[in-house]
């Protein structure tokens, strides 16, 4: 539900959200206002984040790729 329904058309209890703080839902960004994905859990990355994982992700293959001395 958190990936399609934002805050603004959902009010949620404090109790609500600290159950779903416990469950480890990031419900202080979905309240911030970005959706959440994997699961409905975590926020979707942003621009920077996801550029950052793609880099990462691509240093990582490199590294691999990279016959051992």
């Amino acid at each position: 539900m958190f990936a399609y329904v934002g805050p603004e058309h959902l009010e949620l209890s404090a109790s609500a959200e600290q159950s779903l703080r416990d469950d480890r839902y990031e419900i202080d960004a979905w309240n911030s206002g970005r959706m959440l994905c994997f699961n409905e859990r975590y926020p979707m990355p942003t621009d920077e984040e996801h550029s950052a994982m793609i880099k990462d992700m691509v240093a990582r293959s490199v590294d691999q790729a990279r016959p051992s001395e």
